[in-house]
């Protein structure tokens, strides 16, 4: 990956906004409109305090997305038997 200047782009830029989206849709409609869906290549990171659900939402995003390909799901806060119920 190099610098540069935004003008050096913009024209490609403007062109890919004709292009249909490659982002897989979220479960939740109010994320996509935040976000558009999950883009391929690239890194999702879920953040919030404890005992709020991240987990679970990691886990009903890895479902949808599996739907489309191949998922890796990575937890230190739960064992294998958790995740697999």
């Amino acid at each position: 990956m190099s610098a540069g200047f935004i003008g050096d782009t913009i024209d490609e830029t403007i062109a890919s906004l004709d292009q249909p989206s490659r982002a897989i849709p979220t479960p939740w409609a109010d994320l996509n409109q935040i976000i558009t869906g999950w883009e391929p290549g690239s890194l999702y990171v879920i953040g919030a305090r404890p005992s709020v659900g991240k987990s679970i939402m990691a886990l009903q995003a890895g479902i949808g997305l599996a739907e489309h390909g191949t998922v890796s799901y990575i937890t230190l806060e739960m064992g294998t038997r958790e995740v697999d119920q």
